[in-house]
């Protein structure tokens, strides 16, 4: 067991791929940088109706299909955990069950090695598809999901916290109690050309966690992620960031080079989205060949949900 900070490493080491890490990086016209380096491009658009406040993108079923799993609260603070698959026209739900209310966080990835479909975890266990349905494994200790990481060779490991250490496990869908739960792949530090072994990772953290390496307006929103975008080793690391000021307000996707606890230099921004993001997710919910980073963010208006999916751009 380690502490946060051994995991947030990672995900923001200097090396040639993110930069120098300074305690005052240089000021810079954010939004200018982001219009001259096209990296991203948004390829749709869509409200979603359910009051969800996570999600992701895996094939739980092992099918082959992408599923989209999502967290949502229901009236009365009722938490309900669910699966849902596009159908050429909307997202319908295929499966859901309610959870108990302890359950505010999930991850969601392929982290039993050999099995096909994607394991769900929460604070009560871990969710298997047995061909049929999904059967609950239930923690009998606390433990929280807080990141999933993507390693190059395609397999991918959960990031959890017990109590207040963290760390990396894998899951063995034959144990017995917690013996299903087993030591993941180690997080490897930074190769000499400056690759790194991940092709995706996020980590979702209390925004005063990462007020230690970010400023108050990308810690707000909790997250923190790498995505190897251009696919040459070296992933660029990613943030949410929401401001209420007036010379710079609104809410944004934003991929960062440079950063500390008061500065960041950007890469990229987003074109400003509706509300706050609320979670995001690599996959291609839709199946339609198209895999990029989907961003949920709050309908101010509504108060309704709005997913992007942002895409490379190769252009």
């Amino acid at each position: 067991m380690k502490s946060l900070l051994f995991y947030v490493l990672p995900f923001i080491l200097a090396s040639s791929a993110f930069g120098q890490i300074s305690d005052t990086p240089k000021p810079v016209d954010n939004k200018a940088v982001s219009a001259q380096n096209p990296l991203l491009k948004m390829a749709w658009k869509t409200p979603f109706d359910a009051p969800i406040y996570r999600l992701a993108i895996a094939d739980t079923a092992g099918d082959g299909k992408p599923r989209l799993i999502a967290l949502l609260q229901e009236g009365n603070n009722a938490l309900r955990l669910s699966v849902y698959r596009w159908d050429g026209k909307t997202f319908i739900s295929e499966w859901s069950t309610p959870v108990e209310k302890s359950v505010t966080a999930m991850a969601v990835g392929r982290f039993a090695p050999g099995v096909p479909s994607a394991q769900i975890v929460t604070a009560q266990g871990c969710y298997l598809w047995d061909g049929k349905e999904f059967t609950l494994k239930p923690f009998s200790r606390p433990l929280a999901p807080v990141g999933i990481v993507r390693h190059r060779e395609g397999e991918e490991s959960l990031l959890a916290r017990e109590g207040g250490e963290y760390a990396v496990y894998a899951i063995d869908p034959k144990g017995v109690g917690d013996d299903w739960l087993v030591p993941g792949k180690p997080l490897t530090p930074l190769g000499a050309a400056g690759e790194m072994d991940y092709l995706f990772g996020l980590l979702r953290a209390a925004p005063t966690e990462l007020e230690a390496g970010t400023p108050p307006e990308y810690a707000a929103v909790g997250l923190l992620g790498l995505w190897d975008v251009r696919r040459d080793g070296k992933p660029l690391r990613f943030l949410g960031r929401y401001s209420s000021r007036s010379n710079d307000a609104g809410s944004h996707l934003v991929f960062a080079q440079e950063f500390s606890s008061n500065a960041i230099k950007e890469v990229w921004r987003s074109p400003g989205l509706d509300g706050p993001i609320l979670d995001v997710a690599l996959g291609d919910p839709k199946g339609e060949g198209k895999e990029g980073l989907l961003v949920l963010a709050v309908d101010p208006k509504s108060k309704g949900r709005v997913l992007y999916l942002f895409v490379a751009d190769k252009t």
